[in-house]
């Protein structure tokens, strides 16, 4: 189309000559580079924090086990089950995750309004933004707080209980 467009304005006057023509769309591509960069960048900076965060909860969890490796091999010589094990490790992570789970859906809530001033196409109260960051924030908590829980549970307790 560019090409129709100019031959016809060498039609009405041969001395006008069109050069760096380009589309609207090539023209609004053009002019929000920054902010795409922006958001590729808060992305990549979001995506980094989740994965320090699933580094912190593995080791705090690890560290957890390692420490209390005694009486979780006590706890299981009594008797206690691979359930109640994994209840007693897994009790004080859910509360605080889910702690920060219910202040972190309650303030990305409220500064709902304030991203509707910034971003296009967010709503008042974007339900499934928040859902989905909420979901992700419990699906890294469980992958990094499985592996310390499996290796409790698969836990023998004569050799804890020799251990010194």
């Amino acid at each position: 189309m560019i090409s129709d467009v100019q031959k016809l304005a060498a039609s009405i006057d041969p001395r006008v000559s069109l050069y760096e023509t380009t589309t609207l769309t090539e023209e609004i591509d053009r002019s929000l580079w920054q902010e795409r960069m922006l958001v590729a960048m808060a992305g990549a900076f979001g995506v980094f924090a989740m994965v320090l965060t699933a580094i912190g909860l593995y080791g705090v969890l690890a560290y957890f086990v390692t420490v209390r490796r005694r009486e979780i091999g006590l706890r299981m010589a009594l008797g206690a089950t691979p359930v109640l094990i994994g209840r007693f490790l897994a009790r004080p992570l859910a509360a605080t995750v889910g702690i920060g789970l219910v202040l972190g859906g309650a303030l990305a809530a409220a500064a709902s309004r304030w991203a509707q001033s910034l971003f296009y196409g967010i709503g008042p109260f974007d339900a499934l933004s928040i859902g989905v960051a909420l979901g992700l924030v419990a699906a890294v908590t469980w992958a990094a707080s499985a592996p310390p829980c499996w290796r409790a549970i698969r836990l023998d307790p004569s050799q804890s209980l020799r251990e010194e």
